[in-house]
């Protein structure tokens, strides 16, 4: 009897440790992994003819984005007001005409700004704790692949290259990959499948132009972007990884 309960507590505790061990992300991690999804959405739907499943995507994500907004442990007035205007200006970009010129020339820039700023005070409500997190790297990374792919240059957070926010594929990627094949951090993310899409998204984000500073560029390899697959592979990654929180 007395090995039996034995077993079962070292069961337990090695369970618990597994557990620990595991990195997922905070629900801040995630509600800037969705705010970045949301704006994906949005880019999907300017740059592939403004496709009415994309936008009942995007309605999606603004409305999954509030939610977790309001599940956040701890927020801010800045935070609020931060989302707010990302959101407005999201939902503008749903108003506007099909063709290029139908697209204010300063929208990329104030959205992409909008974004960045709406992240930057997501952290700052955390206590500067949620800038590890694996989804809203994946995220943001995909982020600078849609904007080249449709809008041209997103411009990351330079002065601030200590946090992912100033960060481009250069080093991202490295980051990236050295979370997702930690086996003691991330064993739940070791199967194939996962690593697979991984894979595939290292070549693809790889072959972003970040380096070259002019707006629109083609890849390095001059092969054409690929943002459907790309948002595909990063957004089912993101979720698998929300799954072990």
């Amino acid at each position: 009897m007395l090995y039996a309960v034995r077993r079962c507590c070292v069961a337990i505790a090695l369970s618990v440790l597994t557990f620990a061990a595991h990195s997922a992300d905070t629900p801040y991690d995630l509600f800037q992994a969705e705010a970045c999804q949301a704006v994906n959405s949005l880019l999907l739907y300017r740059g592939e003819g403004t496709q009415a499943k994309h936008a009942e995507r995007l309605q999606q994500d603004l409305q999954t984005l509030s939610t977790q907004l309001a599940g956040l442990p701890s927020s801010t007035s800045k935070l609020a007001s931060k989302h707010a205007e990302l959101e407005r200006l999201l939902r503008q970009g749903l108003t506007f005409g099909p063709s290029e010129e139908d697209m204010p020339w300063a929208y990329p820039e104030d959205l992409a700004e909008a974004l960045r700023q709406t992240l930057l005070a997501t952290i700052e409500a955390s206590g500067g704790e949620a800038v590890n997190g694996l989804s809203q790297r994946i995220e943001y990374l995909t982020v600078q692949y849609l904007y080249r792919a449709y809008f041209g240059l997103f411009e990351a957070l330079r002065e601030r290259p200590d946090l992912y926010l100033g960060q481009t594929d250069t080093v991202l990627i490295a980051s990236i990959e050295e979370a997702l094949t930690d086996k003691a951090k991330n064993p739940q993310l070791q199967d194939g499948k996962a690593q697979a899409r991984w894979k595939f998204l290292k070549v693809a984000l790889s072959d972003m132009n970040s380096d070259d500073g002019a707006v629109m560029v083609g890849t390095r390899s001059g092969r054409p972007y690929a943002p459907l697959i790309v948002d595909r592979h990063s957004r089912a990654l993101t979720e698998r990884i929300a799954q072990l929180q």
